[in-house]
């Protein structure tokens, strides 16, 4: 069970990190970034960030970009969490696979 404190880290890391890749990722590739969510562990030392884009052909690379410049990311998110926490949780990019596995449950009951 998490503290409120890390959900509400939690959510404010998703906020704001929502905000800097709409900037950063809307330049560069055409589609829809959604944070979907964000799991911060205990110790707030690591930020596991889920997010999906559309289109899906895409998803890869935007990953791939995010990967590559977490450190750029981490920084311009340090400068918005200033007054939240103390040291900046390492960032991680992991895609959200819940609608895939969701269509994939649907298919299996529609085979029933």
């Amino acid at each position: 069970m998490e503290s409120n404190r890390i959900q509400k880290v939690a959510r404010t890391i998703q906020r704001e990190i929502s905000s800097i890749l709409q900037q950063k990722i809307s330049p560069l590739f055409s589609g829809l970034l959604t944070v979907s969510f964000v799991k911060v562990t205990a110790d707030l030392g690591i930020a596991r960030i889920y997010i999906t884009f559309l289109p899906d052909n895409q998803l890869k690379d935007v990953l791939l970009f995010m990967n590559e410049n977490k450190t750029e990311i981490r920084k311009m998110l340090a400068g918005r969490l200033r007054n939240v926490v103390r040291i900046i949780p390492t960032l991680e990019f992991y895609e959200d696979d819940t609608m895939k596995v969701a269509n994939r449950l649907d298919e299996l009951f529609k085979g029933i």
